[in-house]
C-alpha cells in the first residue's frame, strides 16, 4: 500500500527530458513507482489532472539562516508557496556555525539583534543538531562562511590573517565540512574577505575541494570591476580544483551592462578548460543592497563604524558629495526599504532630498548618519536583456537571494525584496510561460537537478524511484508571483500540493503548518 499516489499528472522529472503523463507512487519518504497508471491502494490520492508534477525546488542561495527567520518565522511560508522544498544557507561568507569562541556568539547576537534566540552551539554538528531539535518547515543545508571563521579568529578587528591563523582557519573549516556542511562561501566585496591574498585563498579552497565541498562566491565587484572579479573567481577555482558557484551573476549600471557577454564567454571558456563553474540568477532587474553601495569605493571600505567616522568629517563629506554627483545614479529609482527611522521607508532618495532641501548626494549621507549606516535600498540598476541571457544560459541556476517570511512580517513597517516571495514562480510565469526564454523542462532543471548536483545532494532534485519524495504539483496556467516592491508580502499562487520527505505541507493550495523538513548533511 502506498502512502500517496499522485495520479493523472504531467511529470517533469528535473533531468531536462521531455515531460510525459504518468502516476507517481510514494511509500513513506521515498518515491516507489513512476508509471503510466498505478492501480493500487493509497492512504491519500492526489488528482493532478492538468497539473505539472516536478521535484521540489532547491534554493541554492538563501538567507533564512543569517537573517534568522529560520528561527523567528519558522513556517517559511514565502518559500513554500513558491514550491521550494530545500534551501542552502551559510551564503556570502556568513554562516551561523562554527563559532570559534564566545565573543563570536555575542557578535552575531548584536548583528542580528534578536535576543530571543538562544545560541547554544559552537561546532557545526551542534548547530545542525539544534536545528533538528527545533523541527523545520523545509529541508536545510549549509555552507561554512569565510567571514564567520575570520570573526572567530580576529574578533572585531578587520585585518588580514597571518600564516598561523590561515592554518587554524583551514583546520576549523575541514572540521565543519566533516560534520556535514557542503562547502565554503565567501563575500569578496565585504570587509574580511577583501583583505585575503590569493595564495591563501587557494590553500583554503584546496582544503574545501579535498573534503568534497564547493566554493560559493559573491564576487568582489559588480560595476567597473565586474570582469576582473569574474576572472579572479575562475582563477582561484582553477588553481585549487574546486567547483565554483558565482552568486547572483549581475552587473550594475547601464555604463557596465555590455560587460555581461564577455563574462559569459569567460565562464564558457573555463568550463571547456575543465573548471566547473555555475552561477545563479534571480529574475528581477532591481537589486536589494545596502545604501552604502552608492558611496565612492574609497569611502565604503571597512565596517559601519569606520565609514560613519569618516562621514563625520566635513571635508570627507564634501569630497564624497562631489564624486557622487559625477556618478550616473538615478536617485529617483533608489527606494528606502529598511531603516531604523521608518519615516524614510518607501521613499526615493529624490523625495527625501526634496523634503530636506538638499542634493540627493547629501541626502544619501544624511540618511546613513541618521540610521547608523543600517539602511537597505532597492535600486533599479540591472539590464532586462542581461537577465534573459543569464537565465537562458545552460550553466545558470535559479535562486532567490532571499529569505523565508510569513505575510504578517509586513506589519513592522519595513519592506523586503519581492524575490523572497516570488522568484521561482516569476521565472516560470514570465520567462517560461510568457516570454518562452526557456522550456518548462529547462526551467525546472535549473531549479532541481542542477542545483542538487552542484551542492552535492544525494537522492534529491530528480523524480526517480528511490529518491526522496520532495515533490511540487503546480498549475502551469496559474503559477504566478504576486509580490511587488510596494507590497512584497503576498504569497505566490499556483502551487496546489507540496510534499517534503513524502508528507504534504501544502494541500489544495493551502499551507497546513506541518514541520516536515530535515537537516541535510554531506556524507
Amino acid at each position: 500500500m502506498y502512502s500517496i499516489i499522485i495520479k493523472n499528472g504531467t511529470i517533469i522529472d528535473g533531468s531536462g527530458k521531455e515531460k510525459h503523463q504518468a502516476d507517481l507512487g510514494i511509500k513513506d519518504d521515498l518515491i516507489a513507482k513512476i508509471k503510466p497508471e498505478i492501480n493500487a491502494k493509497a492512504e491519500q490520492v492526489i488528482d493532478a489532472t492538468g497539473l505539472y508534477v516536478c521535484p521540489g525546488f532547491i534554493d541554492i542561495f538563501n538567507h533564512s539562516d543569517d537573517y534568522w527567520t529560520l528561527f523567528t518565522h519558522s513556517g517559511q511560508e514565502s518559500l513554500l508557496y513558491q514550491g521550494i522544498t530545500t534551501i542552502l544557507g551559510g551564503n556570502a561568507g556568513s554562516s551561523l556555525a562554527p563559532l570559534i569562541n564566545a565573543q563570536v556568539i555575542e557578535n552575531i547576537r548584536k548583528w542580528a539583534n534578536i535576543n530571543e534566540v538562544m545560541v547554544n552551539w559552537q561546532k557545526m554538528s551542534e548547530y545542525l543538531s539544534e536545528l533538528n531539535r527545533r523541527k523545520l518547515s523545509l529541508n536545510y543545508a549549509t555552507l561554512v562562511g569565510y567571514e564567520t571563521l575570520c570573526r572567530g579568529l580576529t574578533g572585531n578587528t578587520i585585518r588580514s590573517l597571518d600564516a598561523k591563523e590561515i592554518t587554524a582557519l583551514i583546520f576549523v573549516l575541514q572540521d565543519a565540512l566533516k560534520q556535514g556542511s557542503f562547502g565554503l562561501s565567501n563575500g569578496l566585496s565585504f570587509s574580511y574577505a577583501n583583505l585575503i591574498n590569493q595564495n591563501s585563498l587557494v590553500e583554503i579552497l584546496k582544503a574545501t575541494a579535498k573534503n568534497n565541498g564547493f566554493y560559493s562566491v559573491h564576487i568582489r565587484g559588480e560595476k567597473e570591476e565586474f570582469l576582473p572579479s569574474i576572472k579572479n573567481a575562475i582563477d582561484v577555482a582553477s588553481q585549487s580544483k574546486v567547483s565554483l558557484e558565482i552568486n547572483h551573476l549581475k552587473v550594475l549600471g547601464p555604463e557596465n551592462w555590455s560587460q555581461m557577454d564577455e563574462a559569459l564567454n569567460l565562464i564558457n571558456q573555463a568550463n571547456r578548460a575543465g573548471v566547473k563553474v555555475n552561477f545563479d540568477v534571480y529574475p528581477y532587474t532591481v537589486t536589494g543592497s545596502s545604501l552604502m553601495v552608492l558611496l565612492p569605493d574609497w569611502l565604503a571600505e571597512g565596517n559601519n563604524h569606520t565609514i560613519l567616522n569618516r562621514l563625520d568629517d566635513p571635508i570627507v563629506r564634501m569630497r564624497a558629495i562631489k564624486e557622487m554627483g559625477s556618478m550616473p545614479y538615478d536617485y529617483g529609482k533608489v527606494i528606502i526599504a529598511q531603516a531604523k527611522q521608518t519615516s524614510f521607508v518607501g521613499k526615493t532618495i529624490n523625495q527625501i532630498a526634496e523634503n530636506e532641501s538638499c542634493s540627493p548626494e547629501q541626502a544619501v549621507i544624511n540618511i546613513l548618519l541618521a540610521n547608523e549606516g543600517h539602511v537597505i535600498v532597492f535600486i533599479d540598476a540591472l539590464s532586462e536583456d542581461n537577465l534573459k541571457k543569464t537565465l537562458a544560459h545552460p550553466l545558470s541556476l535559479v535562486a532567490t537571494d532571499g529569505t523565508g517570511y510569513n505575510s504578517s512580517f509586513g506589519k513592522n513597517g519595513l519592506l523586503v525584496h519581492p524575490r523572497s516571495f516570488g522568484a521561482f514562480p516569476r521565472v516560470l510565469s514570465k520567462y517560461v510561460r510568457e516570454k518562452e526564454i526557456l522550456s518548462w523542462e529547462q526551467g525546472i532543471a535549473k531549479m532541481t537537478s542542477l542545483p542538487a548536483q552542484k551542492i552535492g545532494f544525494k537522492k534529491r532534485g530528480l523524480l526517480a524511484i528511490g529518491n526522496f519524495a520532495d515533490v511540487v504539483v503546480f498549475n502551469p496556467r496559474t503559477i504566478q508571483d504576486r509580490a511587488t516592491f510596494d507590497n512584497p508580502f503576498q504569497y505566490a499562487t499556483g502551487v496546489e500540493y507540496l510534499l517534503i520527505n513524502g508528507q504534504a505541507t501544502i494541500e489544495k493550495g493551502k499551507h497546513n503548518s506541518r514541520a516536515v523538513g530535515r537537516v541535510l548533511v554531506k556524507k
